[in-house]
């Protein structure tokens, strides 16, 4: 099973999610409790902005958060996760926006 970000090749077990291609959404020190089944699952730590006023000049900011890979597609013989829901500590999803979009890579 594999994950592709944006930005970056397909991985087993990425240690790292690039997210989007601008950098506004990576997830470093990426620790998985289970990959390989139906959905994996694993905590990192998210940095992010908003993009406001814009993407150069918004705050960046960080947080802890747990990490749920699911929906399987077949590529080119590869199976792959093309869905990612990000979690706060407090239970509020990342980026609900960033959340509806797939990113296998076929």
């Amino acid at each position: 099973m594999y994950f592709q970000g944006a930005v970056g090749d397909a991985a087993e077990r990425p240690g790292s999610l690039q997210l989007t291609g601008d950098g506004t959404l990576f997830v470093s020190n990426v620790q998985w409790t289970s990959w390989g089944g139906p959905t994996a699952v694993g905590s990192g730590n998210a940095e992010y902005h908003g993009c406001t006023p814009n993407c150069a000049q918004a705050p960046v900011n960080s947080a802890l958060v747990s990490i749920r890979l699911f929906g399987i597609r077949a590529c080119s013989g590869r199976a792959y996760y093309s869905g990612v829901n990000l979690t706060l500590n407090s239970g509020e999803l990342l980026d609900k926006q960033f959340l509806q979009r797939s990113w296998s890579p076929c």
